[in-house]
């Protein structure tokens, strides 16, 4: 006998993975082929180098560009030490990216 689902938000297969547009810590904007429902909680796996951060994350908007769907989604739960992980993350992107200009 299979045990019960437990789950109360859907899986997307490793294999539908999405180009990030943007990220926070607070949540993700995605190119994606996964047909999304606006308002349904779906559970996530983030890859930050060698780390995996599942989250459970809901769909705010939606947008169709051709046979992409782009889409908003806000971190529902997500574990506080991979929050933080994600925001040293982002910190150290920026600082690499960005330049000062003294006047």
């Amino acid at each position: 006998m299979r045990p019960q689902e437990r789950r109360t938000s859907s899986r997307v297969a490793p294999l539908r993975s999405s180009r990030i547009l943007d990220i926070s810590p607070s949540g993700i904007a995605i190119e994606t082929a996964v047909p999304f429902e606006k308002g349904k909680v779906y559970e996530l796996i983030l890859r930050l180098d060698e780390r995996r951060m599942p989250v459970s994350a809901k769909v705010l908007r939606l947008r169709r560009s051709g046979a992409v769907l782009r889409a908003s989604l806000v971190f529902e739960r997500m574990l506080e030490s991979d929050r933080r992980q994600l925001e040293q993350a982002l910190v150290r992107e920026v600082a690499e990216r960005m330049t000062v200009i003294v006047r």
